[in-house]
């Protein structure tokens, strides 16, 4: 068992997909869902989350003002923030390059294209993938924080 803490993980996609990325995740992580822009905020304000997965398509394909309100938050750069999409249908007619460098030029941290095989015989492997990448985005960010704590008592500032 690892000594690293249970991230808590808010996702924020539409009410069809909740289920499934609950599901993906498993009982790894302590999880706080929203399928609209007042739930999700509400989470952000009172759970605090580590990470925050958002859907492609949430709130009525609002996901890409939705980091920008996250990322202009107190604090926000101690959030890692996520962008998941399902694979598309028709692969040519979606740039995956562009979509990823807008939401990177906004700040989100990871971008990950979910197989939709999700929920039959590539369950486990895009289970596994999305767990991965929660996983390590957390242990980069708590990472980053402690070596941010260590050079303020090196300094002998006590503000964080």
């Amino acid at each position: 068992m690892s000594s690293t803490p249970r991230a808590r993980v808010l996702v924020a996609d539409t009410e069809q997909a909740l289920p499934l990325v609950s599901r993906l995740l498993g009982d790894d992580f302590e999880l706080c869902t929203a399928s609209s822009w007042d739930g999700a905020m509400g989470c952000i304000e009172t759970q605090h989350p580590h990470v925050v997965i958002v859907g492609y398509h949430f709130d009525g394909m609002r996901a890409y003002r939705f980091v920008q309100q996250v990322r202009a938050l107190e604090n926000s750069q101690h959030v890692g923030l996520l962008l998941v999409r399902a694979a598309p249908v028709l692969t040519h007619s979606v740039n995956e390059r562009e979509i990823e460098e807008s939401y990177r030029q906004l700040g989100i941290d990871e971008y990950l294209v979910l197989d939709k095989g999700a929920r039959g015989e590539h369950f486990d492997d895009t289970a596994g993938r999305l767990r991965s990448t929660v996983t390590s985005l957390y242990e980069r960010l708590a990472d980053a924080q402690l070596r941010r704590d260590r050079r303020l008592v090196a300094r002998g500032d006590r503000r964080g």
